[in-house]
């Protein structure tokens, strides 16, 4: 390729360039002179300057099509990511809500077995304090006949005997 000031390369340096490319084994005459003056116009500027805001309009359609796809798929990610990790934070509330519910109903069983504890031993105490068959017999006469007045029979102690 050989670049000039004009439209046409000048007649004088036609030689040293056919020499040069002799030199790099290319035979210069196969090459065609290109005309590079400017042709008269064919359309008006008006026509021309239509097609260039035609052209122009339609690169800017493209481009704001390519950015709302682009818009479209970042936020349809960004929701995804954030379901995502939604969902990873109730399922680690749902496992603290296990985890408390766990720790409460250890937390009650044992509150129950210590009160069932401390019931026994008020009961022994209890037992020792009052004895039973004593009173029972000190006040059989007393039951029996309360008894036959509520319904004619004998009053039988449900409880069992003290240990």
């Amino acid at each position: 390729m050989v670049y000039t000031r004009g439209s046409f390369v000048p007649p004088q340096y036609k030689e040293r360039i056919a020499a040069a490319f002799g030199k790099a084994g290319v035979d210069y005459g196969k090459f065609k002179e290109v005309d590079n003056t400017c042709s008269d116009q064919k359309e008006s500027p008006s026509a021309l300057r239509a097609e260039f805001a035609r052209r122009l309009f339609m690169t800017e359609e493209q481009q704001l099509q390519e950015a709302l796809t682009t818009a479209r798929i970042t936020a349809g990610n960004a929701i995804l990511m954030e379901e995502k990790e939604a969902q990873a934070a109730v399922k680690e509330l749902e496992r603290a809500i296990y985890d408390f519910e766990r720790g409460v109903e250890k937390e009650v069983i044992r509150d129950v077995k210590i009160l069932e504890d401390e019931i026994e031993e008020v009961e022994k105490k209890v037992e020792k304090v009052i004895d039973t068959t004593l009173w029972k017999n000190n006040n059989q006469q007393n039951l029996d006949s309360l008894a036959q007045k509520l319904d004619g029979r004998p009053l039988v102690d449900p409880r069992p005997a003290p240990k």
